[in-house]
């Protein structure tokens, strides 16, 4: 804001006579003087009124002239160069518009308004930052249409700052923020931590941590275990956050504690260099085999510390409640003829309600080669089996249900739809003369057309009469997609082939149709239906549900040059054996922690393979090839409800595997990544998180106990053995908390009792982080600035404490250089006006 102000405004009065008595000067030599030594004359009176003005003191003012009060942050995140610039700003509040009587408020965890010559770290509980608190102090103190300053880094850690806002409007205050944040600080913090609460004796724990850093640079990162020695290693961080994941062994029963460090050279703060986590390793997995007794797998998982019972597959439980006891089940190339519905039921029960991890072992008498296709088994699998038998010729029967409406003639990726799928029927007809299948082709328009019979395509005679007729077929008409359809379903029940298959293509939408009852036919007898959407306009939600209903695949195209390809790799799909023997090589398709083992390590080779198609959600791990043929899923994972499921279709028996059973790591991570998880103990504190300062114990897993528990206290004793009592009070239903801001971060060992009803007992060691105060996090994502914006303050820079200050610069001397000037300029010009009105004078 600028303005202009007087400091003797009372001598502009003068300018009343000198204004009169300039305007009666004029009056009377109006008629004695020329234009030109009116206006010279005219200067010379203006002379006089800048002098007055000039003696009354102009000065120009800059700034606010709105009483401030400054809110001055001095919690534990502000260092001493913040600090130092905090006193500069505060030694200046006295000159600055300060509202009277002066005052600071100075807050941390609490807000105390002191004179502004107070020096010192204020008794304000500096562990945090209630900003909230400081901002609604400062308000209060401050008159209305006044201001606050808040110095401060920004960082909030108690209080809802923006509630202040509403309070601000309501007294007309503008808040300003003075950042006080230095960018140059070199700053690297472990800002997360986080393990495992529980784990079995022998499992991999996951440790991950995020490091973030002001600057990039090449940061030392230590990690101890326990009561070792830390183990360090150089990490490479970027400005930002670096997450990290290191994985570890349990290698003991009993609690296990991990400190992380970071150092990086010249860091500004140290208290957030630290965080600790904390693992419970309990017994090992309890695995439940199920197969030949001759089977090499107990043997193999037992050498891994894993527990293993062995049962043939008629033993295996018929009731959920059964499986209480186990972590995992393994079956070992069981045929589905072997497992009754009420075995199938209950183990599927266990997986998905009950998180038991499930891993089936392929082989010659299991997926597709065992009958899963049929049986409810597959639906807790991720991979789906096929059905056997295609390993002869004449197995295989496929109709191709092609849409010839108008349309079809359209351009569809530069070329005419049409073109692309007689292309795509003649390269179909050559795969299938070559195994001598049969193959049968409707159109379809409004009404269908049989334009080549059901037949086996077994000459070379066979595949160039369907060409010729398929080169004959030529567009035209409406589209009846159901007629289509029904048509090719009563073509292929005329055969006798034991893989039925459709093809179905269009571009166009059709009139609705009740579809339900013609797809439960082609369910019922088990014809599977692909379908190809071409073009934009294609009814693509139905040609989904039609391909769904049936088991088949959906595909979408804009380009009809794709139309040949689709054709081919759907008739090769439908025509695929489910055995596949010689040298198989295997890769490896993800980095999945089931295959961390192999991850940089040339494979085995298999010697032979279950074909098997992965499910939409699934994922592959291993994959299975030969030369002629695309690669198969070898080992797959899901999670399926509360359970993990995992498939090897090779199966691990030494004609097609031997190889495999060497890899004793992939097996044991196999087993444990599906292995069901286990819960902490009720009674176990954890930290809301890192920096949260809170303790928190959820009963909800002690069911109808946790009613019988009106509080929960104990001690906590440091690894230094310092031990201090803890109280948890209730936080909700079945939640008590306990507030740790202010204890020193690191691993505590705890005993706890209940009290009430219920009386329970627990110990065990839990990590508190160091507090918020200390995060670098905060003060990214202050509040500050939002603040600022609703209540029309400023962010000004912390290097410049007379920001805030009113601002005069007198001009009396200006003014009075220019009176002089114009005076000067009058006189001059009236004399060389009165030379030239004289006789005979020559113009200068």
């Amino acid at each position: 804001m600028t303005a202009l102000h007087f400091s003797d405004p009372l001598v502009l009065l003068l300018l009343i006579p000198l204004a009169a008595g300039a305007g009666a000067a004029a009056r009377m030599s109006w008629l004695a003087l020329r234009r030109g030594e009116l206006v010279w004359t005219a200067l010379q009176a203006l002379a006089p009124a800048l002098l007055v003005v000039a003696l009354a003191g102009p000065q120009l003012r800059t700034g606010s002239d709105r009483p401030t009060i400054l809110a001055v942050d001095q919690s534990a995140s502000i260092d001493p160069a913040m600090r130092a610039a905090e006193h500069r700003w505060t030694a200046r509040a006295g000159q600055d518009d300060c509202s009277s009587p002066c005052r600071v408020v100075r807050f941390a965890t609490t807000a105390d308004a002191t004179e502004p010559s107070r020096t010192g770290r204020s008794a304000l509980g500096s562990g945090a930052t209630n900003l909230a608190g400081g901002v609604a102090a400062a308000i209060g103190l401050t008159p209305k249409g006044g201001r606050v300053a808040v110095l401060s880094d920004g960082g909030q850690t108690q209080g809802d700052l923006l509630a202040m806002a509403a309070l601000a409007r309501r007294r007309h205050v503008a808040v300003d923020w003075i950042t006080l944040a230095d960018p140059r600080r070199r700053d690297a913090a472990i800002t997360a931590i986080a393990a495992p609460p529980v784990v079995h004796l022998g499992d991999p724990v996951p440790l991950s941590l995020t490091i973030h850093s002001s600057v990039p640079g090449i940061a030392r990162l230590s990690v101890r275990t326990g009561a070792g020695a830390p183990a360090g290693q150089s990490i490479p961080v970027r400005v930002g956050d670096t997450p990290l994941l290191l994985l570890y062994t349990a290698a003991r029963r009993g609690w296990q504690s991990f400190v992380v460090t970071v150092s990086l050279p010249g860091d500004a703060v140290s208290a957030n260099n630290s965080l600790a986590a904390v693992t419970d390793v309990v017994a090992p997995p309890r695995v439940l085999t199920v197969g030949a007794g001759t089977s090499p797998v107990p043997g193999l998982l037992s050498r891994q510390g894993i527990g293993v019972s062995r049962v043939a597959a008629a033993a295996l439980p018929v009731r959920a409640s059964a499986y209480s006891g186990l972590d995992a089940v393994v079956l070992d190339d069981v045929p589905a003829a072997q497992l009754n519905t009420a075995q199938i039921s209950a183990l599927s029960d266990a997986v998905r309600s009950r998180g038991v991890g499930l891993v089936v072992l392929g082989g010659q008498h299991s997926f597709s080669l065992g009958r899963y296709a049929h049986s409810p088994l597959q639906a807790l699998l991720p991979v789906s089996s096929l059905v056997p038998g295609n390993l002869q010729r004449r197995n295989l029967a496929i109709e191709l249900v092609l849409d010839r409406s108008g349309s079809m003639t359209d351009l569809a990726g530069g070329v005419p739809k049409i073109d692309m799928a007689r292309a795509a029927a003649r390269q179909s007809a050559a795969f299938l003369r070559a195994h001598q299948d049969e193959l049968g082709i409707t159109t379809f328009d409004i009404v269908p057309h049989t334009l080549v019979p059901l037949a086996p395509i077994a000459t070379t005679a066979d595949e160039r009469k369907v060409d010729r007729t398929v080169d004959g077929l030529q567009a035209d008409g409406g589209t009846n997609i159901y007629l289509g359809l029904q048509a090719g379903l009563t073509q292929l029940l005329r055969s006798h082939a034991k893989q039925r298959h459709m093809i179905l293509l269009t571009d166009g939408i059709s009139q609705p149709e009740n579809y339900a009852p013609l797809l439960a036919r082609l369910r019922a007898d088990h014809i599977s239906v692909a379908t190809v959407a071409l073009g934009a306009d294609a009814d693509r939600n139905l040609l989904a549900r039609i391909a769904a209903a049936t088991g088949g695949r959906a595909y979408v195209t804009d380009n009809a040059r794709a139309l040949p390809r689709i054709f081919v790799k759907e008739t090769q799909l439908s025509a695929k054996p489910v055995r596949v023997t010689g040298r198989l090589a295997v890769q490896l398709a993800s980095d999945s922690p089931v295959v961390r083992s192999l991850i940089g390590r040339s494979l085995p080779t298999l010697r032979g393979n279950v074909v098997v198609q992965l499910k939409t959600g699934a994922q592959a791990d291993l994959l299975a090839s030969d030369k002629a043929s695309p690669p198969d899923p070898a080992l797959a994972e899901w999670q399926i409800g509360s359970g993990r499921v995992v498939t090897w279709t090779p199966g691990l028996d030494s004609d097609w595997a031997g190889a495999w059973l060497r890899q004793a790591a992939l097996w044991n991570d196999v087993v444990r990544w599906s292995e069901r998880g286990v819960a902490p103990s009720p009674l176990t504190p954890m930290a809301l998180d890192e920096n949260s300062g809170t303790l928190q114990i959820d009963l909800a897993g002690a069911g109808a106990a946790a009613l019988g528990v009106t509080a929960i206290s104990g001690t906590l004793t440091s690894s230094h053995g310092i031990a201090r009592s803890i109280a948890f009070a209730p936080a909700g239903p079945s939640l008590y908390d306990a507030d740790v801001a202010s204890w020193p971060a690191g691993s505590y060992t705890f005993a706890l009792r209940t009290a009430g009803t219920e009386r329970r007992t627990a110990t065990g060691t839990v990590a508190i982080g160091y507090p918020a105060e200390y995060s670098p996090t905060t003060a990214r994502i202050s509040p500050m600035a939002q603040l600022v914006a609703q209540t029309g303050g400023r962010i000004l820079p912390g290097d410049d404490p007379g920001a805030l200050a009113r601002r005069d610069r007198a001009l009396w001397w200006l003014l009075a250089l220019v009176a002089v000037v114009v005076f000067v300029a009058g006189v001059t010009g009236r004399m060389l006006a009165g030379s030239a009105r004289r006789p005979g004078a020559r113009p200068a």
